[in-house]
């Protein structure tokens, strides 16, 4: 056997194995290069349509106070309902505790109170 021969051939082999998977590390390099400019740019696209979107909501708000349109304060939806607090048996039941009687019940019955048909949001006319 001609262990110079074998010597040489596996330096060589060796040589080749080296070269290709710098190849390959480069390569990857450039793929990850790639991978975060593409992300970078999905990123910034991103941030551009948040950044329209807010305009738009900004402008939609602006619009509904010209109009007087009543808006809901946390979600900006225009389904709303207006209703008239009922009796409450809570109350009653405490001024039956408290009082004797459940006259407590009927305190705040008439206030109104709206509601937001999409968020379910509760306040009172005049405030946001």
């Amino acid at each position: 056997m001609d262990w110079e021969r074998i010597k040489g051939k596996t330096k060589e082999l060796a040589s080749k194995g080296l070269d290709i998977s710098k190849d390959l590390a480069e390569k990857g390099i450039e793929v990850a290069k790639e991978k975060r400019e593409q992300k970078k740019l999905e990123k910034q696209e991103m941030e551009e349509r948040k950044r329209q979107e807010e305009q738009a909501l900004k402008e939609r708000i602006a619009h509904m106070e010209r109009e007087g349109i009543v808006y809901c304060p946390k979600c900006y939806s225009t389904s709303l309902s207006a209703n008239k607090k009922g009796f409450s048996f809570g109350k009653a039941a405490a001024g039956m505790l408290i009082a004797g009687g459940p006259l407590l019940g009927a305190i705040g019955k008439n206030k109104i109170e709206i509601t937001c048909l999409k968020c379910g949001y509760k306040w009172k006319p005049g405030k946001k």
